[in-house]
């Protein structure tokens, strides 16, 4: 079975979620170019084995120089081919990941708002007596929902920093505020005695 279609969903999936700036296929492939030891050391050995047709009085300076440029030119192409499908795979996750986490961010100030309000109001009205026990299974409940959606916020935070750091991209001031957002919320919802 061809890999094209699935790759081809991948992408599609991928265009639906939400870009952050500098996510660009190919600043980030120089980048990661620009920062490959495997690349600097290819360069190097291309150097010593031009290096030593040269030695050998078998290529002119000139022939030389072409036969360098030219491999290493090879070779940078080559690199960038193969991992350019790495680097749309990262990307088509960071943005997707985004979308939700930023979807993720408004829910929880809705969230918050209706635990208070779900804490505070009595299960009765009127001449009934509260029920204490009621209002601390309703806090109880509400904290671990709100657990549960902080945890999977920090989850895709932690999709969205492995795919920037395994293409070299710096993430944006924003996206690393929101690591900040979710260790405050933590401790506050520590905080609660449920």
């Amino acid at each position: 079975m061809a890999l094209e279609p699935q790759i081809a969903l991948m992408t599609t999936l991928g265009d639906l979620g939400e870009g952050l700036p500098g996510l660009d296929v190919d600043k980030i492939i120089e980048n990661i170019v620009k920062k490959a030891e495997a690349i600097k050391a290819k360069k190097e050995a291309i150097e010593e084995e031009v290096n030593e047709l040269r030695n050998r009085d078998r290529i002119t300076k000139e022939e030389a120089k072409k036969m360098r440029k030219d491999k290493i030119k090879e070779y940078i192409d080559e690199y960038k081919k193969a991992i350019k499908q790495m680097v749309l795979d990262a990307i088509n996750e960071i943005k997707s990941v985004w979308k939700e986490i930023k979807k993720q961010i408004k829910q929880i100030p809705k969230d918050v708002k209706a635990a208070i309000a779900a804490i505070a109001l009595p299960p009765a009205i009127g001449p009934v007596a509260p029920n204490p026990i009621y209002a601390i299974s309703i806090a109880a409940q509400t904290k671990s929902l709100l657990v549960a959606i902080l945890n999977a916020l920090a989850t895709n935070l932690i999709r969205l920093i492995k795919a920037a750091t395994m293409i070299s991209f710096e993430l944006p001031q924003p996206v690393l505020v929101v690591g900040d957002t979710i260790k405050i919320l933590d401790t506050l919802l520590n905080t609660i005695p449920v």
